[in-house]
């Protein structure tokens, strides 16, 4: 199997690439530096740069499925205007473009992970949470919120 990792390199993709590599599966990663995840990556994955509007038609080869982990850290600095762009663009707008270069290219997945974040809760203090309770108020609810929409543009096979 095939996997495409979007944030290979965050803490949870290096997690899971080395995961699925044990397992046999053959990764490939969307990265913004090419020469700093080929020497940082714990695992073998074919690296192809990542530039939203101009996506390798040659990444969709054989891809089974694709997590999408991408986006910058909530945690590295103050919620500016320009940060909270940048959150944004991070997810929606790269959610997007991977989307549409899936359908442009007819890749055939059988899998597409999306991992947003709890932020879509909101802090509700000791309330017992789950998948149906509803979103909360704030940024981060809000951002999880446009992310998790811009699944609906997936082709129907996914």
């Amino acid at each position: 199997m095939r996997i495409l990792i979007l944030g290979a390199t965050g803490l949870v993709g290096r997690s899971l690439g080395r995961r699925l590599v044990e397992e046999g599966m053959e990764v490939v990663a969307l990265v913004r530096n090419v020469e700093k995840a080929r020497l940082t990556l714990p695992y073998p994955a074919k690296l192809y740069p990542l530039d939203p509007g101009k996506i390798s038609s040659e990444v969709w080869g054989g891809v089974d499925a694709v997590v999408n982990l991408a986006g910058e850290s909530i945690a590295d600095g103050r919620w500016t205007r320009s940060r909270k762009d940048a959150l944004r663009n991070s997810r929606i707008e790269l959610s997007k473009s991977v989307i549409t270069s899936l359908k442009q290219n007819n890749a055939q997945l059988r899998a597409y992970i999306g991992a947003s974040a709890i932020g879509f809760y909101g802090d509700r203090g000791d309330e017992e949470l789950s998948e149906g309770s509803p979103k909360g108020n704030g940024f981060l609810a809000d951002l999880c919120e446009e992310w998790e929409a811009t699944l609906a543009e997936l082709p129907d096979q996914v």
